[in-house]
């Protein structure tokens, strides 16, 4: 399956109950972290859980990456 998409930026997506948007840096950087550091979450993630902010940076850059080189989009949920 070939994934095609040419936004000129990041797209938001917002409905009645939900809200979908880029993450923002450096404001998402320690609620990511708290997300992806908790056991309950973790377990769910092939990385187990994060323990250090480098994880978060590394995160966001692929995050980024994927968007610029028109590979995929990842959201933060509001």
């Amino acid at each position: 399956m070939s994934l095609r998409f040419d936004f000129p930026e990041m797209p938001t997506l917002e409905t009645e109950r939900l809200l979908l948007r880029p993450l923002t840096r450096p404001d998402d950087e320690a609620g990511l972290f708290d997300v992806f550091a908790a056991p309950e979450v973790a377990r769910f993630i092939d990385t187990g859980p994060f323990t250090d902010m480098a994880e978060v940076t590394s995160l966001a850059d692929w995050m980024e990456r994927i968007f610029v080189q028109k590979r995929g989009l990842r959201w933060v949920i509001v």
